[in-house]
């Protein structure tokens, strides 16, 4: 019986934002070799497993009218198999807060960052990453969206999607100075001036969200 090297195909929920430490998303995996059907699903299943959501930079800062994220993600593939992951960023879209009007994505090169395609939707993006074994990816999202009430929302909690808590996770939520009765959902680690803007930075390992992260204001100055 002749072992085959096997590409899989994986959607997933970044939950993150965008996704999670063992993703549970759909699974296909193409082979030269249409025999040994349950040895390939094998393979896949291990491989999906040891790939992971490790790592996320994110600022959020709200404004009046609107709110605008920029996240920096690492995605980990684990295994000795090269694989194709679709990636499911979603934004926090309801009554109170419209689809996004800004979207960008770039993917970190060694030259920098460059700019990614995305199949757009109106609560979230379609991605696709190719990983070699043994391989990290690192892309960047920035979208912007405009807000109904004083309410901004970082979707963390698709995170449980992976089922493994991610490595490092590092927030900055900045406030302008013009906001006031600012509440936060979370405790920060520290807090800093920096002009007319009011940075909150919060630091976790081994991070497993059950809530969002959310800040309110009562009044603009």
């Amino acid at each position: 019986m002749t072992r085959r090297r096997t590409t899989l195909r994986l959607l997933c929920a970044l939950g993150a934002t965008i996704l999670l430490a063992s993703c549970s998303g759909q699974d296909t995996a193409d082979t030269r070799d249409t025999t040994d059907t349950q040895e390939s699903r094998s393979e896949a299943n291990a491989t999906e497993r040891l790939i992971h959501f490790v790592q996320e930079y994110v600022t959020v800062e709200p404004s009046p009218g609107s709110t605008r994220v920029v996240g920096v993600y690492h995605i980990r593939n684990e295994s000795d198999a090269s694989a194709e992951m679709g990636i499911l960023y979603p934004f926090p879209v309801d009554r109170d807060h419209a689809p996004p009007h800004i979207v960008r994505l770039w993917d970190q090169t060694p030259d920098g960052y460059r700019t990614k395609g995305f199949v757009r939707r109106d609560a979230d993006i379609l991605l696709t990453l190719a990983f070699e074994p043994h391989e990290e990816k690192v892309f960047k999202v920035e979208y912007v969206q405009r807000i109904r009430k004083r309410h901004a929302v970082y979707i963390v909690t698709t995170t449980r999607q992976w089922e493994r808590a991610i490595e490092l996770a590092e927030f900055e939520f900045r406030i302008p100075t013009m906001l006031d009765g600012v509440e936060l959902s979370f405790e920060p680690d520290r807090t800093e001036s920096r002009g007319d803007t009011i940075v909150h930075y919060m630091s976790q390992e081994q991070f497993y969200p059950d809530e969002d992260l959310t800040v309110t204001w009562t009044a603009e100055r």
